[in-house]
């Protein structure tokens, strides 16, 4: 089944064809509107003009504004070094639940 992209409701859509949809149904994956925010073991983070980097996929959860505990530089190639060893709040605590 091709997978597709939802850029308009990549946070609602969930239906045949998204990512979301076929990690639920193959995989241990649990995302998208049928399962509790709590317990979504999926999360994309997008920082602009840094290593980490995506675009929205449907059913899967995905910010592109990640909370960092400090402000990140404003050269691109600063921020890319801070991003590789720092990691969002968000991230933390998400990886801190899903690999309990």
């Amino acid at each position: 089944m091709p997978l597709c992209r939802d850029p308009h409701a990549h946070r609602h859509a969930f239906g045949p064809g998204t990512l979301g949809g076929y990690l639920v149904a193959h995989t241990r994956s649990q995302t998208g509107p049928h399962w509790p925010i709590d317990q979504h073991t999926v999360r994309m983070e997008d920082i602009p003009h840094t290593w980490v980097d995506s675009q929205p996929v449907a059913g899967v959860d995905y910010d592109d504004r990640p909370h960092y505990d400090h402000h990140l530089p404003r050269v691109g190639l600063e921020r890319h070094i801070f991003t590789g060893g720092h990691m969002s709040r968000e991230t933390r605590a998400f990886l801190t639940r899903v690999w309990q």
